[in-house]
C-alpha cells in the first residue's frame, strides 16, 4: 500500500512533470520553426501541422468519451473526467514545499534565461544558422 505522500507524487508531480516535458518540447520544436521559417507561408504551414499534431490526443478524447470507440474507452474517458484527488493540505501547503516551489521556479527560469542567452551570443557568430540574406 502506497502511502499519502507516495499517492502524491504518483498523481500529481509525475503527471506534471511530464506536461511540463511535453510543454519544453512544444516550445523547442516551436522555436526552431520560427527560426527557420523563410517567409509568412512556410511559417502558417509549419503552425498548422504543429496544431494538427497537438490537437490530435484531444480529439481521440473527445470520440472516445462520445463511444465512438468503444463502451470501454467511453467509461475510462469517463472515469477520468470524474476523477478527484484528496490531498492532505498539512502536506501541500507546509514550509518545506512552499521553498520547493520557489527553488523550482526560479531553477526553471535561470535555466531558459542561461540558455537562450547561450543560443543568442552563439547565433549572433553565426554559429547556429547562417544568414540568408
Amino acid at each position: 500500500p502506497c502511502s499519502q505522500s507516495c499517492l502524491l507524487f504518483n498523481r500529481i508531480y509525475i503527471p506534471n512533470i511530464l506536461k511540463f516535458t511535453q510543454g519544453m518540447s512544444v516550445l523547442a520544436a516551436t522555436w526552431f520553426i520560427i527560426i527557420q521559417s523563410v517567409d509568412g507561408a512556410d511559417l502558417l504551414q509549419d503552425y498548422t501541422a504543429l496544431l494538427v499534431i497537438s490537437q490530435t490526443d484531444n480529439v481521440i478524447f473527445v470520440v472516445a468519451d462520445y463511444g465512438f470507440l468503444g463502451m470501454d474507452l467511453s467509461n475510462a474517458a469517463d472515469d477520468v473526467k470524474c476523477a478527484q484527488i484528496e490531498v492532505d493540505d498539512n502536506l501541500v501547503n507546509g514550509r518545506w514545499v512552499r521553498m520547493a516551489k520557489s527553488f523550482s521556479m526560479t531553477l526553471i527560469l535561470t535555466v531558459l534565461l542561461s540558455a537562450y542567452t547561450i543560443f543568442a551570443i552563439e547565433q549572433s557568430a553565426g554559429t547556429y544558422f547562417y544568414d540568408n540574406y
